[in-house]
């Protein structure tokens, strides 16, 4: 997968103009950097003087302080009370979304003597994670809040529609959010450093949930998708993102010719007419590419044309069916996603044909197997 940093550097520079400078980017590099490989974005965001990145567990985390990432990393998810310990020595930043977590937490940080610092996760309407912003939410603020162990740093939430056509029912979440900051500040406790609601798509169509806040305390955004130049939706963006994953590339594993009547693949699904020349590519459904592309459904570039896939996708390798013209031999460049000649293939085409959304294609191209390669 070749990966684009000045693609990643440009989208990073859009997101703060779009924001303002005053607003702090919680980049979310959680399921391994949307899959563009979460320490190599990492790395970059940090050179990019990013404050804070966002993962979705534990474990995420862990990979990017192995990996060299050391400013404050916001973890969203529940973290086990197992790793609590190790969580706040690697100076993790917890989301609390359910209030029985709290004592957990404390409790560890009083025992090894290190402050925790902790982001409430407020549920306003999504149900997803989050706690309901009811009286007991209140209470849950006022004592962390007064824990001599734990830091209130962030307060937020998450809005089910920003990226739709009808955003309305996020404007609603943010009422209930607002009214929840009015009921602690009504209780005399202080709101925290850091206020965030906005997505990706917020951050691109929805300027009152960070720059135009009229009450002036959303002081943070979380952008996922747009970092990645992957559009949040189908509307005006406030600037057009740049695709950080460039292309995804093979090479040729083995080329021959087959007689007429054999037949391709598990099940002999595919039978050649005639003499035909068959190219193996190293790629199958353990790296994300679906058996729905088999039967000429997908296809690969391959000498600038494009080569129907035949017989069924196996595990780890699928068959091509080689263009007529040209010659092919062991080691020739095959495109999956991308540019050869005067063909492409977009990562929306090869999604569309797997029954699939491009988001959830992406995040399952394998990242032990296909190693990603900064091109600039």
């Amino acid at each position: 997968m070749e990966i684009s940093r000045k693609n990643i550097e440009y989208n990073w520079r859009s997101i703060q103009e779009t924001v303002g400078e005053k607003i702090t980017i919680i980049p979310m590099i959680k399921s391994n950097g949307y899959g563009h490989d979460s320490v190599l974005v990492g790395n970059i965001l940090q050179d990019l003087g990013a404050k804070y990145v966002g993962v979705s567990a534990f474990r995420e985390a862990k990979e990017l302080r192995q990996g060299g990432v050391k400013i404050p990393l916001l973890v969203l998810d529940y973290v086990d009370s197992s790793n609590i310990v190790e969580a706040l020595e690697l100076d993790m930043v917890l989301a609390i979304s359910d209030s029985e977590m709290f004592p957990a937490i404390e409790n560890t940080a009083g025992k090894i003597g290190k402050k925790a610092r902790v982001h409430l996760y407020v549920d306003t309407g999504m149900h997803r994670e989050g706690i309901w912003p009811n009286e007991e939410a209140i209470m849950l603020a006022k004592e962390v809040h007064e824990s001599p162990h734990v830091d209130l740093e962030g307060i937020m939430t998450h809005f089910a529609t920003a990226g739709d056509d009808d955003p309305s029912f996020a404007y609603e979440q943010l009422e209930v959010f607002n009214h929840y900051l009015d009921e602690l500040q009504s209780n005399n406790i202080p709101l925290p450093s850091y206020i965030h609601v906005a997505n990706g798509a917020s951050v691109m169509r929805l300027p009152k949930m960070h720059r135009d806040d009229p009450k002036k305390r959303l002081s943070a955004v979380r952008p996922g998708n747009i970092i990645y130049g992957l559009p949040p939706g189908d509307f005006p963006f406030a600037f057009t993102p740049k695709r950080a994953m460039v292309a995804l590339k093979a090479k040729l594993a083995c080329v021959k010719t087959i007689p007429a009547g054999s037949t391709v693949g598990y099940g002999r699904t595919w039978k050649a007419e005639k003499d035909t020349r068959i190219g193996i590519v190293p790629m199958g459904y353990t790296d994300g590419y679906r058996r729905s592309l088999s039967h000429e459904v997908g296809c690969m570039l391959v000498g600038g044309k494009k080569a129907p896939i035949i017989g069924l996708i196996s595990m780890n390798q699928t068959v091509l069916k080689l263009p007529n013209e040209g010659d092919f031999a062991l080691g020739d460049e095959v495109v999956i996603i991308g540019k050869q000649g005067d063909e492409e293939i977009t990562i929306e085409e090869v999604a569309e044909k797997m029954g699939t959304f491009w988001f959830e294609y992406i995040v399952n191209i394998n990242g032990k197997r296909i190693p990603r390669m900064l091109i600039d």
